[in-house]
């Protein structure tokens, strides 16, 4: 059918006369009519329904326009059973797809229930697009405590630059859920989408308009979500779900790319658990980018229960996240929150964004990890902007512990209020912090924290090639008892060539503690200038383990032994004959210089040699001109040896 297009107006439906058990089909015929409504549905109001009839509309040269596209078998009797829903195909090589809405169903209040269909747009040199946010919805759903259900059915959708306002679901009530892939043939942009794979829904029947609701909870497992491109993706106003409330895992979602991948404009992915299944795991493959943009755009990953939040993995060679923009994952029951592993050469948090590990209650804070994919690489990191950071922490009210934080760039910059923090505001410990680096610079009250309000304060390794430098009122802390409470600091050890800040500056390095005991700083370098060790901290730049009620604790300064002969040449003793201009000789064929090696006026002693005292030192040999201005004396000096006259200058020829 070539050009197809459609009207508001519903297509020729021919429909059977009521069965004996009070069941109706209908089956959809295109013949020679403009493409409105297609409903293709076996419906039961009094016994079991069969198949869903399939739908199907391609063309090689032109656009596709339909109104909404229905296939079902549902049962509303007390006792029915339904069968599959029929699959629904468009498909154009030269066009767009404009659709309504999209759904292919397997229902039954009471009974058991067969699969979703499938549903499958393909418009690979064009674009899709839903008229006025329609919804493709693929589900199986028995109403029944004890009834079975097949899968959901799979949806794809293959479009060239766009997808727009369009609602994806696919569900199953006691199975998994259909996969939804996505696919884009050039640079594609998802916009005013919305992705679930897992939902209380309420679907229409499109014969009977009778409202089906059904929640799931507790029951049935996500499917799993593909989007792939071969350009840039871009996620505009769009969102994907996937979350569990039974014992099944969430799915996960897998995105690619080979070029950039854009989050902007409130797009975002959650994974969630609310019951003891795990939360699904979100993984992004970019291969020049990756760009999180705007408050309530970024990656979550969250447990409302037992389940633990689902884990947060993603590799490209550029991370940015802006403007308040969040990679998260957290707990707010016993569940563990998840890991977040982040891979790439260059990362940029900036503007209030944060990559972030968060519990509650009594689960842990997971662990974060920045990779560094490519080790010969100039990576670097730059965090920047009040709140921007990297956090693995415990809330306020919560018991469980920090998380661990691991970085391994070859430069990080910390500026302007942004911190690394794996600390607590609850009653857990806090977390660890391991930074291996060439040169780390804190400036303009940038922190690196493992601080705790009521417990043992967490630990921080640096290990750094270069140089750390501390500026303007930034902070090292493993401080313990910010609440006024007990916990002992924590352990700080630095290794580095030089530690290096400015005095005035009141940049600090401190393990405190109020009610336990100092913790222990240890620090190794071959030079430290511009902070130094003190009793208690000051309006200068201070190297603290003190303890407001407890006991100081340790702070070591460790300089590698370093030989001040380290480098030094040995010279030569051995005399070299003095070597005289010919055009002069003395008159009495005498040597006309002398050089004596006595005592400190002569050569000084080698660098291995401990130094004389100076009991004898050689004055200068006067001039001639001095002699004979002292009536023609003889003039000699005792230096240990006799020093003859000088001989009387050369003369002309």
């Amino acid at each position: 059918m070539k050009n197809a297009s459609a009207e508001t107006k519903e297509l020729a439906v021919s429909i059977s006369s009521l069965n004996s058990d009070r069941s109706r089909n209908c089956r959809t015929s295109l013949e020679q009519q403009n493409p409105g409504d297609l409903l293709s549905d076996s419906s039961s109001i009094g016994g079991n329904a069969e198949n869903g009839g399939e739908i199907s509309l391609s063309t090689t040269a032109g656009n596709i326009t339909t109104g909404d596209l229905f296939s079902s078998s549902d049962s509303s009797s007390s006792n029915g059973n339904a069968k599959n829903g029929g699959e629904i195909t468009l498909s154009t090589t030269a066009g767009n797809i404009t659709t309504g809405d999209i759904f292919s169903f397997s229902v039954s209040t009471s009974g058991n229930v067969g699969n979703g269909g499938d549903i499958a747009l393909d418009a690979q040199d064009g674009d899709i697009i839903g008229t006025d946010s329609r919804t493709f919805s693929s589900v199986s759903i028995s109403g029944a405590e004890t009834g079975k259900a097949g899968t959901g059915g799979n949806i794809t959708l293959k479009a060239k630059n766009n997808i727009t306002d369009i609602e994806i679901f696919t569900l199953s009530s006691d199975s998994k859920s259909g996969t939804v892939q996505v696919e884009g043939f050039g640079d594609l942009s998802l916009t005013n989408i919305k992705l679930i794979t897992s939902k209380q829904v309420t679907i229409e029947n499109p014969i009977t308009r009778e409202e089906i609701n059904i929640d799931v909870s507790g029951r049935g497992q996500s499917g799993d979500v593909f989007i792939n491109g071969l350009g840039n993706l871009t996620f505009n106003n769009s969102r994907i779900e996937s979350d569990t409330k039974g014992s099944d895992s969430a799915g996960n979602v897998t995105i690619t790319s080979p070029g950039m991948i854009i989050f902007e404009n409130n797009s975002n992915i959650k994974t969630n658990t609310s019951s003891t299944g795990e939360a699904g795991i979100i993984n992004i493959s970019a291969g020049e980018g990756i760009n999180i943009t705007g408050a309530n755009s970024g990656l979550f990953a969250q447990t409302s229960n037992q389940g633990k939040a689902g884990n947060i993995i993603i590799k490209s060679p550029l991370l940015t996240l802006q403007y308040n923009a969040q990679i998260s994952t957290s707990t707010t029951n016993i569940g563990n929150a998840g890991e977040v592993n982040l891979n790439a050469n260059k990362f940029k948090i900036t503007n209030g964004a944060t990559v972030q590990t968060n519990t509650f209650s009594s689960g842990e804070a997971g662990n974060i990890t920045l990779n560094i994919l490519d080790k010969d690489s100039e990576s670097f990191i730059l965090l920047e902007g009040n709140n921007s950071g990297i956090f693995a922490s415990t809330e306020p009210g919560s018991t469980g512990n920090g998380g661990s934080i691991f970085i391994d760039p070859v430069t990080m910059i910390i500026r302007d209020g942004a911190g690394i923090a794996a600390s607590s505001q609850g009653s857990g410990e806090g977390g660890n912090i391991d930074i291996e680096i060439g040169t780390l610079t804190l400036d303009n009250t940038a922190f690196i924290s493992t601080e705790t309000a009521t417990n043992q304060g967490g630990n921080i390794n640096l290990n750094i090639q270069d140089k750390l430098f501390l500026r303007n009122n930034s902070q090292i802390s493993a401080t313990a008892g910010t609440a006024s409470a007990g916990g002992d600091g924590g352990n700080i050890t630095i290794n580095a060539p030089f530690i290096l800040a400015i005095p005035s500056e009141n940049s600090d390095i401190t393990a405190n503690a109020f009610t336990g005991n100092g913790g222990r700083i240890s620090l190794t370098a071959q030079g430290i200038l511009g902070i130094e060790p003190r009793l208690r901290l000051t309006s200068f730049s201070d190297i603290t383990a003190s303890s407001r009620f407890g006991l100081v604790g340790i702070v070591e300064i460790n300089t590698p032994d370093i030989s001040p002969n380290q480098g030094l040449t040995q010279l030569p003793q051995i005399d070299k004959q003095v070597e005289l201009a010919k055009g002069c000789e003395a008159d009495d064929g005498e040597e006309t210089v002398a050089f004596f090696n006595i005592g400190r006026g002569g050569l000084p002693p080698t660098p291995q040699e401990p130094l004389g005292s100076e009991t004898i030192i050689a004055p200068w040999i006067p001039l001639l001109s001095e002699l004979e201005q002292t009536s023609q004396e003889e003039d000699t000096t005792e230096v240990g040896r006799e020093i003859k006259p000088l001989s009387p200058p050369c003369r002309e020829n």
